[in-house]
């Protein structure tokens, strides 16, 4: 009689089951190692081992003191003066009024940029402001819109200094 023969199905299919179950913890503990040790420390209770911690500018943190400090009653989000703000807000509406209004009239940028020149000599405080960009944004945006000129953002930039 062959050896075959004294091993039975139930025998059999422990032994397999046996062989799957060591195959899997052979598997897991070699590519699931970190996350299996994580989670042993979680469950224990244990502080997380040194090369599993997260590098101290990934750690979020309580910003400082210093940090939290209210803001100024009269600044804005940016830090700005409020002042600053309602002045290009001013300066803003007088723009569009004036190429509005140049728009009803012949092409004529000879006549509107003058204009917008003295508009902007009226407003130094702007001059260093952050706002500057946008605003130049707006005239040279405003003109295409309105047909009244054709004028680029370093045009209108010029128009500052005088």
């Amino acid at each position: 009689m062959s050896l075959l023969h004294r091993i039975t199905w139930t025998s059999y299919l422990e032994f397999i089951t046996f062989l799957l179950v060591i195959y899997y913890i052979m598997l897991g503990i070699r590519f699931f190692a970190g996350d299996i040790s994580q989670l042993y420390n979680r469950i224990c209770g244990n502080k997380p081992v040194a090369g599993n911690a997260l590098p101290a500018a990934l750690m979020y943190g309580e910003p400082e003191a210093a940090a939290a400090a209210p803001a100024p009653a009269n600044s804005n989000y940016d830090g700005l003066p409020d002042d600053s703000m309602a002045e290009a807000d001013e300066l803003i509406g007088k723009i569009k009024q004036i190429i509005l209004a140049a728009a009803d009239k012949p092409f004529a940028p000879a006549v509107l940029i003058p204009q917008l020149k003295k508009l902007f000599r009226g407003h130094v405080s702007l001059k260093t402001s952050p706002h500057r960009p946008a605003i130049n944004e707006l005239v040279v945006s405003e003109c295409e819109r309105t047909g009244v000129a054709g004028l680029t953002e370093d045009e209108a930039d010029e128009w500052w200094s005088g």
